[in-house]
């Protein structure tokens, strides 16, 4: 078995990019080793969106997810349904994109499925770190093998709960307080 230059992506589990492209001493083969590394998942958080798409267009191809912003991706792919950008990244080659959308939820779409998930109606204190706690809701289901549905109405509800209080940590509830919110909304 090939080993990576990083010794950290020989293990199973997930290799988040937050920004690639702001580390140009990288050189295109690190990068394809990362993005090949555990098990094939690579994932990309956060993407500046001005500007960067043919910096980023050979780095899409490896993403098993991407998880941008609805604006973002608007401004990344000139489109405006969720459709046709999701169509748009799928078409890049990414496996799965999900669209961060607010208080209307989420978009998830692959080569299968494509749904919208609703925010869960929660008293708003501070949105403020809820984008992150929805990928981490999500990502928390994808590991635990559940299905797209599922996975991606753990983080809309991970999310939700975030925006329940200041800051952006202090919302943060473990997966058995955010599986009791879903059952019970």
């Amino acid at each position: 078995m090939k080993r990576s230059i990083f010794p950290w992506l020989d293990r199973p589990g997930f290799c988040t990019w937050l920004a690639p492209w702001l580390c140009p001493n990288l050189t295109a083969n690190p990068r394809q080793d990362c993005w090949n590394g555990p098990g094939g998942w690579g994932l990309l958080q956060h993407w500046t969106p001005s500007g960067i798409l043919p910096l980023t267009s050979m780095q899409l191809p490896h993403l098993d997810y991407f998880l941008p912003s609805i604006d973002e991706a608007r401004l990344m792919t000139g489109q405006e349904s969720p459709a046709d950008i999701a169509s748009f990244f799928l078409d890049q080659g990414v496996k799965t994109v999900r669209l961060k959308m607010g208080a209307e939820g989420c978009y998830l779409c692959n080569a299968r499925i494509s749904l919208h998930i609703p925010a869960f109606k929660i008293g708003v204190v501070d949105t403020s770190g809820a984008g992150d706690a929805w990928i981490s809701g999500f990502l928390s289901g994808v590991n635990n093998g559940w299905d797209l549905e599922r996975a991606g109405r753990f983080g809309c509800a991970a999310g939700a709960l975030c925006t329940g209080a200041i800051g952006t940590t202090t919302g943060l509830r473990n997966m058995e307080q955010v599986l009791d919110f879903m059952d019970f909304c």
